[in-house]
C-alpha cells in the first residue's frame, strides 16, 4: 500500500473483515502485544488486511487523548514484525506505514495475502500474573458475529471451511504460477482454450444477458435520476461502470442494515478506496446510503480532497444480488501533479485494477451471500464512457512507461464476461485480461501484454501496489 493510499483509507474508515481498527495501545506491554498477535494473525488467516491504530473502533473518530510521545518509535516496523514473527507458527512479512489525518501521525500495518496453512500461535503471552492472554496453538481468524459485525478471535467451527477455502485457493494459485511458467511455450490458441476452460467467458442464455444489460442501463438512469434531484453541478468526467448479476442459489438477505454490514465486512477492500465500499459512516449525510426500489444506493461526490482525493461514485446495492457502480475515471478527477488534462488521457494501469478488484469484490459478496460454488456464475458487464479523443497513457505510474499516443475514435466500449465461482481466484487474471483486452483495442488496436495484466492482478491481490 502506497502512503496515499493509507491516508484515504483512514479518511474513510469502517472496520471490515480485511480491517481491524483499534485505539492506541502500548505494543511493548503484554496486553499490547496481545493485540498485535490476535490481530495479524487474524488478518493473515482472512488472507490479508490492513491493522489499523489510533481511531476508536465504534465511531471511528480518531483516539487523540492517548497518542503516543513518538509514534514510529512505538510502532518502529521492526517493532511490528519482530512481534509478528516471535509468536507465530509461520512467518510472515508485515509493512507499517504512517499516514496523517489533520497533522496527526497515525498507524496502518498491512497483512499479505497468500496464506498457505493456517497460521498458529506459538509462544504465549501472559500478563506477568500467569493469566494467558495469548495460548500456544490458538489459531485466530477475522470473524462475523451474529449481528454481522466483525472482531478478531479464536476461530469458530463455523469459519472452518472458510479458513480451509482460502488456504485452498491459494494453494491453486501457486500451481497456476507453476504451470504458466513451465508451459510457457504454448501456442497462444492453446493457452486462449485452456482459459476458456478454466474460467474465461461461457455460453449463457439469451434472458442471462438482456437482464444483465437492463441492469447496467437502469443503474445509469437511477444515476442520472438521483443527480437531477440533488441538483449537483457535475463536471465534465468519463465513466466507468460495473453491473454484477448474481446467477445461482444464494442466500438472498434482507433490505436491511445487516445486509449492508454484510458486504461491508465482507469486502476486501484492496485499495483506500475500494469498490462498493460502505458510506454509512460518513459525515456527510448526502453521501450516505438510502433505500429505493428495493435497494441500497449511494451517491458520493466530493470535489475536494477531503477523502485523500477527489471522487464521484454511485452505486446500487440489492438483495437479490444486483450490483451496480458507476465511478467517474480518476483521468479526470486526480489531484496528481501528474495527472493528465481532463477527457484527455485513459491510464491503462487503472482500468486493469479496477476491473481485477470488482472480480475480486463481486467474489467475496458471493461467498459472504453463501452462494452455491458448484451452480453460481458471477455475470459481470463493464463499460467505459467518454472515450472518444482520449490517448491510451501510464501517467498514474511512470515506471510502467507506455510508448505511442493510441487515441480513441469511439466514445464507448462495453465488455461481458461470465465468471463461474467455482474457479480459483488465480484465474482473474485471465477474466480481467478478456475485459481489457476489448477496452485497449479500440486505441488503434493496442494489445496488452498478458504478463502486464498478471504482474498488475497479482500486486492487487496481494496487496502489494
Amino acid at each position: 500500500m502506497k502512503l496515499e493510499d493509507a491516508e484515504q483509507l483512514i479518511r474513510t474508515l469502517s472496520e471490515t473483515r480485511s480491517v481491524e481498527v483499534k485505539r492506541w495501545f502500548d505494543p511493548s506491554t503484554p496486553s499490547g502485544k496481545a493485540k498485535l498477535v490476535k490481530g495479524l494473525q487474524a488478518l493473515r488467516n482472512f488472507d490479508g488486511g490492513y491493522f489499523v491504530v489510533g481511531f476508536d473502533d465504534t465511531t471511528m473518530q480518531p483516539d487523540l487523548g492517548n497518542v503516543p510521545s513518538d509514534v514510529k518509535a512505538e510502532f518502529h516496523p521492526d517493532v511490528v514484525q519482530g512481534i509478528a514473527s516471535r509468536h507465530s507458527s509461520e512467518p510472515f512479512d508485515v509493512e507499517v506505514l504512517f499516514p496523517v489525518l489533520d497533522g496527526q501521525e497515525f498507524v496502518v500495518i498491512t497483512v499479505p495475502s497468500g496464506v498457505l496453512s493456517p497460521v498458529a500461535v506459538k509462544k504465549a503471552i501472559d500478563n506477568g500474573s500467569g493469566h494467558l492472554l495469548v495460548e500456544v496453538d490458538n489459531i485466530y481468524f477475522r470473524t462475523l458475529q451474529a449481528n454481522n459485525r466483525v472482531s478478531s478471535a479464536k476461530i469458530p467451527h463455523r469459519d472452518l471451511p472458510e479458513l480451509v477455502r482460502l488456504c485452498f485457493e491459494n494453494r491453486e494459485a501457486d500451481i497456476g504460477r507453476f504451470l504458466r511458467r513451465h508451459l510457457s511455450g504454448l501456442t497462444p490458441d492453446t493457452f486462449r482454450a485452456m482459459a476458456g476452460e478454466l474460467g474465461g467467458r461461457l455460453d449463457t442464455s439469451p434472458s442471462v444477458d438482456e437482464d444483465l444489460m437492463s441492469f447496467l442501463s437502469e443503474g445509469k438512469t437511477k444515476f442520472f435520476n438521483r443527480v437531477n434531484e440533488t441538483g449537483v453541478q457535475l463536471p465534465s468526467h468519463g465513466s466507468f461502470e460495473v453491473a454484477l448479476n448474481l446467477v445461482g442459489r444464494c442466500n438472498t438477505g434482507k433490505l436491511n442494515r445487516e445486509f449492508l454490514r454484510l458486504l461491508d465486512s465482507s469486502n476486501p477492500t484492496l485499495t483506500g478506496w475500494p469498490i462498493w465500499l460502505d458510506s454509512s459512516g460518513f459525515q456527510d449525510a448526502s453521501s450516505q446510503p438510502y433505500v429505493l426500489d428495493g435497494g441500497w444506493e449511494a451517491l458520493i461526490l466530493s470535489l475536494n480532497d477531503d477523502w485523500g482525493g477527489k471522487h464521484l461514485d454511485f452505486m446500487r446495492k440489492e438483495p437479490s444480488g444486483k450490483f451496480y457502480l458507476r465511478r467517474a475515471l480518476e483521468d479526470d478527477l486526480t489531484s496528481s501533479k501528474r495527472g493528465p488534462q481532463p477527457l484527455t488521457k485513459l491510464d491503462f494501469g487503472i482500468s486493469v485494477l479496477r476491473v481485477a478488484e470488482a472480480i475480486a469484490v463481486g467474489r467475496a459478496f458471493s461467498h459472504a451471500m453463501s452462494c452455491d460454488p458448484e451452480s453460481t456464475t458471477l455475470e459481470f458487464a463493464f463499460r467505459w464512457s467518454g472515450l472518444k479523443g482520449r490517448a491510451l497513457s501510464s501517467w498514474a505510474n511512470p515506471a510502467r512507461y507506455l510508448s505511442g499516443t493510441a487515441r480513441a475514435q469511439q466514445d464507448s466500449v462495453t465488455s461481458r464476461i461470465s465468471v463461474p465461482l467455482i474457479t480459483a481466484p488465480e484465474t482473474i487474471v485471465d477474466q480481467t485480461h478478456a475485459v481489457v483486452s476489448e477496452l485497449f483495442a479500440v486505441f488503434e488496436g493496442y494489445e496488452m501484454s498478458r504478463a502486464v495484466v498478471d504482474d498488475l492482478v497479482t500486486r492487487l491481490i496481494e496487496r502489494k501496489l
